[in-house]
């Protein structure tokens, strides 16, 4: 059996973008040093 974690960076606002994506970064490196076998990153397309 495999493990993955599903991660989708989310902002309320443009400014928080970098900030978002940074703690998405940081949890994907837990995720590997804890083992899991994937990360899954969620794609949000901007649409305005």
């Amino acid at each position: 059996m495999k493990f993955s974690n599903f991660l989708f960076p989310h902002s309320a606002k443009p400014e928080d973008d970098f900030e978002a994506v940074t703690q998405a970064l940081e949890e994907a490196a837990l995720t590997e040093e804890l083992g899991f076998d994937a990360v899954w990153l969620g794609e949000h397309h901007i649409d305005g």
